[in-house]
């Protein structure tokens, strides 16, 4: 009943919606895992560097420098045997698979306080004034900096905090406990000042919160790109499900989203299984969509490997077109290529019941594009050299082939490893003279069936 029907088509909806729904939510989920994994791999590299990086400080700083305290070398040798051990331990955690948000904040929290370190102990072995005005205090932008790389706005955030919250725990204990920090020393150094300091800590913050703005924004762009890349996959998947895959991505990078018509030279292909209207009103239809569906599968195939463009499905024929979309050197070859082996692929869903694949070839100068109205409009082809290519494939019933061409046809084929059979001249509707039409066949065939070759 139309109820019935209304219900299946509804739950059809259905289940196709939640089919496409089920899709993206895959795809969010793979990107979120590929995001981590990079992530993950951005953890390693940067636990790897900082432990090259203190390493090789700490081997300069003991052979390079002279006049080294002992208290300074003690305490930076102290610091190294806890970071060294401390980056190794998250490489290794990664490494063996274990990766979570608490790694990359203790990371980042590593390399900040790793800083600070250092210039505490500037402070305690050189001064105040030598502790603010040498390298470390600079190294806090490298670190701030490069938790932008990581695209998670919440890093930068947090590492600005962190390094404003040490930096001034640093000016305060020193402030507190150095005697050279004496307001004489401030009003000629007023870069020493706690109001300078201030600056500096709201430099840092800014900094953070900069660098988790560009996160986000890189981070967001990116998503948009990867959405918009899966977007287009999937409206080339659902188009090519319509249309062929050249014209889908033909509608798909065209601004207007539509294709634009033209005049072009192309070969034209009809194919038709014959006897299938007297099958189908015998059949049962799930029978008949079987035979069909296998027939039409190897047509999508063999036409899209032969760089060919299925234009569309017609009853139980098709069209295809070959010069206009696909990537063949020699539409006319790669045509003839298609139809013969058409005829074997065939054979195994039609000869069970006694039908065959009926084909015929033209070629010529065709329109091409969209036709229709605004609402509603396919991709197709028109001309005289389609109309006939459809009346030539009629001729195969009445003359017992199954691969008809026009002999004009051969003249643009070139060197091609077949049979041909003239079947003489014919009148066809639409074309003035009559046309020689010319039966091809493979080789073997030709040799066991004694046709000409």
């Amino acid at each position: 009943s139309t109820l019935d029907r209304s219900s299946a088509a509804s739950d059809v909806y259905k289940r196709q919606r939640e089919s496409r729904m089920k899709a993206r939510e895959e795809i969010r989920e793979l990107l979120n895992s590929e995001m981590l994994q990079r992530e993950a791999n951005a953890e390693k590299f940067t636990c790897g560097v900082w432990i090259g990086l203190i390493t090789t400080t700490y081997l300069l700083f003991i052979f390079a420098t002279k006049d080294l305290s002992p208290q300074l070398v003690r305490n930076i040798s102290y610091l190294v045997m806890v970071m060294i051990p401390a980056f190794a331990s998250i490489f290794v955690l990664i490494q063996k698979g274990y990766y979570s948000s608490w790694l990359r904040y203790l990371n980042s929290f590593l390399q900040v306080t790793l800083v600070s370190s250092a210039i505490f102990f500037d402070v305690k072995a050189h001064g105040i004034q030598y502790a603010l005005s040498s390298m470390p205090p600079m190294a806090y932008g490298l670190v701030l900096i490069v938790t932008a790389f990581r695209l998670r706005p919440l890093m930068g955030l947090f590492a600005g905090l962190v390094a404003a919250l040490e930096f001034g725990l640093i000016y305060a204990w020193a402030a507190k406990t150095s005697p050279e920090l004496t307001p004489e020393l401030l009003s000629r150094i007023p870069s020493l000042s706690w109001s300078v300091t201030s600056m500096k800590i709201l430099v840092l913050l800014s900094l953070g919160v900069a660098c988790s703005f560009a996160a986000y924004r890189v981070r967001k762009q990116l998503l948009q790109l990867i959405q918009e890349a899966v977007r287009q996959s999937q409206l080339k998947s659902t188009l090519g499900r319509y249309l062929s895959p050249e014209v889908a991505q033909e509608i798909i990078n065209t601004n207007e989203g539509k294709i634009p018509t033209r005049a072009v030279s192309a070969v034209i292909m009809f194919g038709d299984v014959r006897g299938f209207t007297e099958f189908s009103n015998k059949r049962d239809p799930s029978e008949v969509v079987s035979v069909l569906n296998q027939v039409f599968d190897s047509v999508s195939k063999t036409v899209s490997e032969q760089g060919g463009v299925l234009n569309k499905f017609l009853g139980d024929g098709f069209l295809a077109i070959f010069g206009i979309y696909g990537t063949s050197k020699n539409p006319h070859a790669a045509a003839v290529q298609t139809a013969l082996t058409l005829l074997e692929s065939t054979k195994k869903p039609l000869a069970p019941h006694k039908l065959e694949m009926g084909i015929a070839i033209n070629f010529g100068e065709v329109i091409a594009g969209e036709i229709g109205s605004d609402g509603r409009c396919e991709f197709t082809v028109i001309g005289n050299p389609v109309n006939v290519a459809s009346r030539i494939e009629g001729f195969n019933r009445t003359l017992g082939t199954q691969l008809l061409v026009p002999a004009d046809f051969l003249k643009q084929l070139g060197p091609c490893k077949i049979s041909q059979k003239s079947h003489g001249r014919h009148t066809i509707r639409g074309v003035d003279q009559a046309l020689e039409l010319v039966e091809l066949r493979p080789l073997r065939d030709a040799d066991t069936k004694g046709g000409d070759s």
